[in-house]
């Protein structure tokens, strides 16, 4: 063994021969005869002819990107949804509100649409039809007054329509 200096550390030297069965010098690989790097048998280590080739280093990563990138759009799906079931439950409750506003006004012997119409407003919805359908109901179609969008992209208006009157006028 020239140039190179031997192990004395007796627990050390047979540690290493316990591991690797060879004899071992200071500072060298028993394996590759190489100097530095990590011990021998742990992943990742030798040269580019050593480590797999197949080509999948990384697809973990590519396939925790992509479950992230359908969870968010699942995610921003749901909550447009979300955004347009809230904008049907303002647009119902503000027509209902203005049919029996209109029915009310019908009843009394007001203008019936023009009550609707102010009812609907202070609602926050906006009335797009209102006829008196005969024996004393009204029937009235509004939209919500903000539009529904989700990123920037407007997915259009929430629609409701609701009939008010006396009992009597039930359509059989």
């Amino acid at each position: 063994m020239t140039g190179r200096r031997v192990v004395t550390n007796r627990r050390a030297v047979a540690k290493r021969r316990a591991v690797t069965g060879r004899r071992v010098v200071a500072g060298w690989r028993a394996v590759t005869g190489r100097r530095g790097g990590r011990g021998p048998g742990l992943p990742g280590v030798g040269s580019a002819a050593e480590r797999s080739s197949d080509g999948e280093h990384g697809a973990g990563t590519v396939l925790v990107l992509g479950i992230v990138a359908a969870l968010l759009v699942v995610l921003v799906g749901l909550g447009g949804l979300a955004q347009a079931q809230a904008a049907r439950g303002r647009a119902q409750a503000g027509a209902d509100l203005a049919a029996l506003a209109a029915a009310a006004a019908l009843r009394d012997g007001w203008e019936p649409c023009g009550r609707a119409r102010e009812t609907a407003s202070r609602n926050g919805v906006r009335v797009v039809a209102c006829t008196e359908t005969g024996a004393g109901a009204v029937r009235v179609d509004v939209v919500s007054g903000p539009t529904v969008s989700v990123l920037g992209v407007t997915l259009g208006e929430a629609a409701g329509a609701a009939r008010a009157g006396p009992a009597t006028a039930r359509a059989g």
